[in-house]
């Protein structure tokens, strides 16, 4: 089960794209929901659940039920949400210290993370060691076997396509493209998606275009569109960086010669001159850029046929929906092992009314424990089974009703607590604490009568 922030670009190609393919090969049963549209009963189903860019504090109980009924997650980020530009409201939202806290609480949890740019990683990594590091691809089906058919002669269109709500990316090249569009207005259009920024408006070259938040339909659109340039801008912050090289894949699979900011993941993918420009951020050097792909066609076309050529070797479907293949075997491979973890607690008590212990951890703890108290003869529970959720706590306690002469059953009482291995792992059992005093648990009248018929405690 697939369940997502909102679906969006970023999630359908990274999550929802991948596994249904896994579905439509019979590997796999899916359901893909928005965390809004989760319910209680939903929780029930799934072997393994997907989480995408999942942030918001008011759907934790989806996390919560889901590590209660100990499903094994997969937690997928593809931003840098704790770098969000504030001036944004997008990162007004996403930095809100609820929701780091909440995403937080994701990644540790999960069992394994899933990442795509190296900063990301590195801050991952803090929280959760099973993190990786994974490829976006392209579905190649979605596209014309050469895009270059659609072009129309005399005219050279440049695109800006974008699925921001908040756009801060067109003050890169902005006064570039109106000095272009004025030079070489009637050989260039220069197209773009949402609203037209107030310095390009009224001109007759551009071209706005409704945003479509289905990306297939997108893409399919995009590739057929006759583009020949496209500018992907990016600005020198730690959001930036971060970000996947998601323009590259888009314009080279669409044989569209980019011209990239020189920054973080463009660097990394985009070989200046042969697959594509790389850009100081000034707008000088974004008009000359433009400016030599308009007249040096020989160069233009190079660019696209290489451009093309790239993605499909490197960034190919196949290779992704076998990378989910076999993260979906090793997490559910490793489930068993992990959640089985089980720790018996010595008792050392040392007054006759005890109820309750308390664990320290040596980081901060998230996920489900399970305490257990039996009798030492019988095996038979002395209370019943408790299950917690702690998040974020070095100090993990749990209290039920008190147990009397505590200090003359210690013998014949077996604690064990139990709960993911990585958990217990962190667990310092030299400053394990008992409890004491008075404390009424809520029982139900079938826990009652088997009280009265059992052992008193």
């Amino acid at each position: 089960m697939a369940v997502l922030a909102k679906k969006m670009p970023s999630t359908m190609i990274g999550i929802v794209k991948p596994l249904e393919v896994l579905r439509n090969q019979g590997q796999i049963n899916l359901r893909v929901f928005t965390e809004n549209h989760v319910k209680p009963w939903h929780l029930n189903w799934p072997d393994v659940v997907v989480f995408g860019r999942n942030t918001e504090p008011l759907f934790d109980f989806v996390l919560e039920g889901i590590l209660l009924n100990q499903i094994p997650t997969i937690f997928e980020l593809d931003d840098n949400l704790w770098e969000v530009p504030q001036q944004l409201e997008l990162g007004k939202y996403h930095r809100a210290p609820e929701r780091i806290h909440q995403l937080e609480k994701y990644i540790a949890c999960a069992d394994l993370v899933r990442v795509y740019n190296p900063h990301i990683y590195a801050r991952v990594e803090k929280l959760n060691p099973n993190v990786k590091m994974v490829k976006a691809g392209v579905d190649f089906r979605l596209l014309p076997p050469w895009p270059g058919i659609y072009r129309k002669p005399g005219k050279i269109r440049i695109a800006y396509p974008t699925s921001r709500i908040e756009d801060d990316l067109y003050s890169v090249f902005i006064h570039a493209v109106k000095n272009i569009l004025d030079q070489y207005s009637h050989q260039v259009e220069f197209h773009l998606w949402g609203s037209i920024p107030a310095e390009l408006q009224g001109l007759p070259a551009v071209k706005a275009h409704p945003k479509i938040l289905d990306y297939n339909r997108f893409l399919r659109r995009f590739s057929r569109m006759g583009f020949e340039i496209g500018l992907a801008p990016l600005v020198d912050n730690p959001f930036s960086v971060s970000k996947t090289n998601n323009k590259f894949r888009e314009y080279g699979a669409s044989g569209v010669a980019g011209v990239y900011s020189n920054i973080g993941p463009y660097v990394d993918s985009v070989e200046d001159g042969v697959t594509g420009l790389l850009v100081r951020n000034t707008q000088e050097a974004w008009q000359d850029a433009i400016e030599k792909l308009i007249l040096n066609p020989t160069l233009r076309q190079q660019i696209q046929v290489n451009a093309r050529q790239v993605v499909e070797r490197d960034y190919n479907q196949k290779e992704v929906v076998q990378t989910w293949r076999e993260d979906l075997r090793t997490v559910l491979g490793k489930t068993k092992t992990e959640w089985n973890a089980k720790m018996e607690i010595p008792l050392r008590l040392e007054q006759n009314v005890w109820s309750g212990l308390r664990f320290h951890s040596r980081l901060p703890v998230y996920g489900v424990l399970k305490l257990e108290i039996q009798t030492r003869q019988h095996g038979r529970p002395l209370r019943a089974p408790i299950n917690q959720f702690f998040s974020d706590t070095k100090e993990v306690e749990f209290r039920f009703t008190a147990v009397q002469d505590a200090v003359y059953k210690a013998r014949d009482i077996v604690v064990t607590l139990s709960g993911k291995k990585s958990i217990l792992d962190l667990m310092d059992w030299e400053q394990t604490e008992a409890v004491y005093g008075e404390f009424f648990e809520e029982v139900t009248i079938e826990e009652t009568k088997e009280e009265t018929n059992g052992e008193e405690a």
